[in-house]
């Protein structure tokens, strides 16, 4: 059976939880507030959108997904790039980068591999906007 002096025990510290809560929400409003605040649409800065260029090399002798292996690593070791992909079946590779590659140092990379450079040309790359691509593209 329950003493006066637990109901009562039990009641201070019942008060004393909700005290605590009805701060921590009070103190959580404030700070939302706050964050409200800073991200107020007028303080945003706009979005910085960097133009991606795709540089597309047709490349001579890659046989198989080793030859491509190759020519990719040679160049993500070479380069300050986004992104490389190779088909050994289309005999191309597909460079993604901010900063424009010199012709003649990317020739040199890929003879360095035992491939030939056949030709070389340069597109804006798309860019995709939002999460994941999902939201439309850039503009």
């Amino acid at each position: 059976m329950r003493t006066a002096a637990d109901i009562i025990f039990s009641a201070l510290i019942a008060a004393a939880i909700i005290t605590a809560l009805r701060l921590i929400r009070k103190a959580a409003r404030g700070l939302l507030e706050k964050i409200v605040k800073k991200t107020d649409a007028a303080e945003i800065p706009e979005r910085r959108i960097i133009k991606m260029l795709r540089i597309t090399c047709k490349i001579d002798g890659m046989m198989c997904g080793m030859c491509e292996s190759h020519i990719n690593d040679a160049i993500r070791k070479n380069f300050d790039i986004k992104k490389v992909s190779s088909s050994h079946t289309k005999g191309e590779t597909i460079i993604t980068t901010e900063k424009d590659i010199d012709d003649a140092k990317l020739k040199s990379v890929i003879d360095e591999t035992g491939y030939e450079l056949k030709s070389v040309e340069r597109s804006e790359a798309e860019q995709k906007g939002g999460f994941l691509g999902l939201f439309g593209k850039k503009k």
